[in-house]
């Protein structure tokens, strides 16, 4: 006996009388009749429910944040194909460019839309997708969230020192090299220079040198006391404060035309 086609992908069998569907979506889900002849009413009623993986979730919402971490909130799936939603997957993207591979992604623990994540770092462009799952797979992804930038910290890394040494009997010399920039947290300032005589108390004032300039790396203090050692400090510093420092040892010349280098301590 002849098939009945009904569309390309819906098929009557009427060996059986029995549809086939191929492929088969959720949208085909509904109540099906079956009438004989010329009867009106039906000899069969069949409620079809198809399952697929859901809709993607709607786009991810900043709803506050801090230099380290986000609380995201999302709508759920306009259709979830007819299977609950176990969980979410959060993916992270760092930079307007960045891959979305490059962050380990994020399970929820239940179906809530709603997520804190944490270990974020500081002064960095951050947006996320979300990506529903149920029993028959994942969703495609969401819109991105809006980028935004985590909240500034003081910085964290510290100036390396490569040249330290005195260049008369009341001034010396220092050069460094800037941190790496993702330990500074924000916008680059400069550098904080502190200077004091070996044998003062650590608590008396320390002399200060502003640079504000993130491109210098090196500087010259004058008007110090001849043949006495020097505890210099660098620091950088952005708007949330200074980071930590790094000191060395200086002696200013006797008077003679000889230099003594130093260590970093």
């Amino acid at each position: 006996m002849p098939q009945l086609v009904v569309s390309t992908r819906i098929t009557l069998l009427p060996d059986n009388f029995s549809l086939h569907f191929n492929p088969a979506f959720a949208s085909d889900s509904g109540e099906y009749s079956c009438l004989v002849n010329d009867r009106h009413s039906p000899e069969a009623l069949v409620e079809l429910i198809v399952q697929d993986v859901p809709d993607a979730p709607g786009r991810p919402l900043v709803v506050s944040f801090t230099s380290r971490s986000v609380d995201l909130s999302w709508a759920y799936s306009q259709d979830p194909r007819n299977a609950p939603i176990k969980h979410f997957v959060i993916e992270t993207r760092i930079g307007e460019n960045g891959d979305w591979d490059q962050v380990e992604p994020i399970f929820t623990r239940g179906s809530q839309s709603s997520h804190q994540v944490t270990g974020l770092i500081p002064f960095t462009v951050y947006s996320f997708r979300v990506v529903a799952v149920n029993e028959h797979g994942h969703s495609s992804p969401s819109k991105e969230s809006y980028y935004f930038v985590t909240l500034r910290e003081a910085p964290t890394g510290k100036p390396v020192t490569t040249i330290a040494h005195n260049t008369s009997a009341t001034s010396v010399y220092v050069s460094w090299k800037s941190p790496p920039p993702e330990t500074i947290f924000g916008e680059f300032l400069g550098y904080r220079i502190t200077y004091r005589t070996r044998d003062k108390n650590p608590e008396d004032d320390a002399q200060e040198i502003y640079i504000r300039d993130s491109t210098v790396e090196s500087h010259e203090i004058h008007n110090l006391e001849t043949y006495t050692q020097y505890l210099v400090s660098i620091q950088v510093f952005n708007p949330e404060g200074l980071g930590p420092p790094t000191t060395v040892l200086v002696m200013t010349d006797e008077g003679g035309k000889w230099r003594k280098f130093v260590y970093v301590i």
